[in-house]
Parts: structure tokens; C-alpha cells; sequence
């Protein structure tokens, strides 16, 4: 595990070649915050599972983030040849056809610590696919960034489709759960698992939704920037803010924990690259 801190903040993450029973093939683990405490020593972060200190790696915990190696809507998979494809931070995966894939041969990484920041880099290689792949996760003043950069240093353009999925603990369940509102998104009306409240934001409407929880996409897309607010026992009020287009913004709920997806989705032709952050504020 590695450690960074300040003097609001305590951040932990994984090592990439130190927890692979904790990592599977969904998330980065390169910059993956496995947990945040405050000053009081409090975890800031929940999990689906939380607090089993050894959830299932599809699950995890914390403020993972993940490359998706398909398309969230029409599960085309991406950056595939035939059953197997390179998957960014991953590695090179292969899929039977129900989109769990196996991993064939994790991508090396390169750790550069510091006490108040950790950079992480990585290259990819395979067929005609390859890319440069740098993430860099560094303290501020009650809170924290998570930067990428990547460039397609390959012959065939890439496809890019990144999100974060940062789990946040739920507030009382009386009191919905949860409050997020989120800059050009709404919740449709249609949603099964989710309401709006009379302040506007949006919350659970089942106050039980077991282990295998809610997912609901907000009514938006292409939003210029990613602007986020939510609720926190701890924090009261908890901003994401990021200087990428949002494409769309899932919200997953459980009995455990809420996590707002803002994803960023391009392709990236041979030779261009694309820098990005995500910055979380009010923590500590």
C-alpha cells in the first residue's frame, strides 16, 4: 500500500504488483485509492461490500477508476481483435463472450512516489494497438487530483471510454441516502431506483436495495465539463470537478454506498493524445 499525506488528509493506495488479488481486470491499478482518512483517522470512502476487508475485486472499494474495454450501451467491445484485446491499465484480456474477461498478461507499471503524491506509468503493446498510459494521483488542501494522461502510439486509432467510480458512504436511509446533483443531468422520471427530492437533488426511493443495489443513467449527455456535489456523513458536502467532456453519468447504489460514473468517451487516432483531471474537494 502506498501512502500520502498532509495534514488533512490520509491517502492510501494500492500497489500495483503488491495486491493483484485485489485488482481483477475492471479497474486501473495504476492510482487506485483504496482509502481516505481524515484527521480522526475516519474512512471518507465506502465500498459495495464495505467494510469486508477483502471484497471481490469486481467490486472493490474507495476511488477506483476503470478504461472500459466495451461500450456501455451497445457492449461492443473495444480495441478487440477477434477474443482478445488490449485493455488501458489492464493489460491484454480475453473474452468468451460474456464480457468477463481473463487476463492474459498484466501490463507492467512504473511507481514514482512521493509523500504527497504518486506518479504511475505504463506502455502497451500488442498488434497494431499501443499506447503511453501516465496517471499521477497528488494531496491538496482536503482533498485530492487524479490526473491521466495517454497517447496512442500505435497505427490504428483507439478507442477511449474512461470513468471514475468512486464509492461514497450513504447518509441516513431515512433521509433518501444520498443527495447528488449534477452540472447539465437530470434523473428521468422513469427510474425504478431513484428519486428527485424537493430540494432537487437525487436520492434513493427504495431505502433497501440489498447487495446488487440500483444503476440509473441521468437524463444528458456531452456535458463540456463534469461538475458533481454530493452528500457525506462525515463531510457534509463532498465536489468532484473535472476538465473533461462528460458523455454520459450513470449513479450505482447499494445498501452500502453510492457512486456517481461520469464518463469520457473519444477516440484518440495514431499519434494524438488527451490529458484530463478529476479533482475531489471537501474531504478531511
Amino acid at each position: 500500500m502506498i501512502h500520502l499525506q498532509n495534514q488533512t488528509l490520509h491517502l492510501y493506495l494500492l500497489h500495483p504488483e503488491d495486491a493483484p488479488a485485489q485488482l481483477g481486470v475492471r479497474y486501473c491499478p495504476g492510482g487506485y485509492v483504496w482509502q481516505a482518512e481524515n484527521a480522526a483517522e475516519e474512512p471518507l470512502f465506502s465500498g459495495p461490500r464495505f467494510p469486508d476487508p477483502d471484497p471481490p475485486p469486481f467490486h472493490g472499494q474507495g476511488a477506483p477508476e476503470a478504461f472500459r474495454w466495451f461500450d456501455l450501451r451497445s457492449k461492443k467491445r473495444l480495441n478487440f481483435h477477434g477474443n482478445r484485446g488490449l485493455a488501458p491499465g489492464i493489460g491484454l484480456v480475453e473474452d468468451t463472450g460474456d464480457l468477463s474477461p481473463s487476463l492474459l498478461e498484466a501490463c507492467a507499471w512504473q511507481v514514482d512516489p512521493s509523500p504527497t503524491a504518486c506518479t504511475f506509468h505504463t506502455q502497451q503493446h500488442w498488434t497494431d494497438w499501443a499506447w503511453t498510459l501516465t496517471r499521477r494521483v497528488s494531496l491538496e488542501e482536503a482533498g485530492f487530483t487524479s490526473q491521466t494522461r495517454i497517447e496512442n502510439t500505435g497505427s490504428v486509432p483507439m478507442d477511449l471510454h474512461w470513468f471514475p467510480h468512486p464509492f461514497f458512504p450513504l447518509v441516513s436511509l431515512d433521509a433518501g441516502g444520498m443527495d447528488l446533483r449534477a452540472e447539465g443531468f437530470s434523473l428521468p422520471p422513469e427510474s425504478k431506483g431513484f428519486e428527485t427530492d424537493p430540494g432537487g437533488g437525487i436520492q434513493m426511493k427504495n431505502r433497501d436495495h440489498g447487495l446488487g443495489g440500483s444503476f440509473q443513467i441521468l437524463a444528458g449527455e456531452d456535458h463540456p465539463t463534469c461538475g458533481i456535489t454530493l452528500s457525506h456523513p462525515a463531510c457534509g458536502r463532498v465536489s468532484l470537478s473535472g476538465d473533461f467532456q462528460v458523455a454520459r453519468l450513470p449513479v450505482w447504489a447499494n445498501q452500502n454506498t453510492f457512486s456517481p460514473e461520469p464518463h469520457l468517451e473519444q477516440t484518440l487516432s495514431p499519434g494524438e493524445s488527451m490529458a484530463w483531471g478529476l479533482t475531489y474537494r471537501g474531504l478531511g
